[in-house]
């Protein structure tokens, strides 16, 4: 199995042309380009990250590409309002790979509720393990049973898992019927 999985997590998030989607600390952009490509011309995809280099890579990534689609912006997820996105604004939102290095992941988790229109979805993948310290430290390691417990706080329900590799676990949650 590959490290990361961008177009299968995708198509457990039932992505289509048109929609607007949010890639949460984009970091290389692995997702934001394969989101550009599943949401199309008619879609919009938002690149948020804090890191101004990652973001210049992503646009000219994106303009070399021709995703006319992506929209790089800096934010900070983990601050209300953080993401710069309006209430209700997203289809979807991928947060790939970062709870783990947030210093408050339950921000992150708001702030992502907060910019999903009602029958939206977020996909989270994160680490399974720190696998002798080729992931991340153990002490950052967040147990999927924490992320499902922040989402349900906030209104939100697991929709499903899906295999995200060898190394991470995936979740897409969906508002509480």
């Amino acid at each position: 199995m590959s490290f990361v999985q961008p177009k299968k997590t995708l198509h457990d998030m039932n992505i289509a042309e048109g929609m607007t989607v949010v890639d949460f600390d984009a970091g290389a952009g692995y997702y934001t380009m394969a989101l550009a490509e599943k949401v199309g011309s008619h879609g919009k995809v938002f690149a948020i990250d804090t890191r101004g280099d990652l973001l210049t890579r992503i646009a000219n990534e994106a303009k070399i590409l021709h995703h006319k689609n992506v929209e790089v912006m800096r934010g900070d997820i983990e601050s209300p309002n953080g993401s710069g996105l309006l209430n209700e604004s997203v289809d979807r939102v991928v947060i790939a790979n970062t709870l783990f290095v947030c210093d408050y992941p339950e921000r992150a988790v708001k702030e992502s509720i907060r910019i999903l229109k009602n029958k939206g979805k977020i996909a989270v993948i994160d680490w399974l393990d720190s696998f002798n310290h080729f992931g991340p430290h153990p002490d950052c390691i967040i147990p999927k049973e924490h992320i499902i417990a922040w989402f349900a706080k906030d209104g939100m329900a697991l929709e499903k898992e899906f295999d995200a590799g060898e190394y991470h676990y995936g979740l897409v949650f969906k508002f509480k019927d």
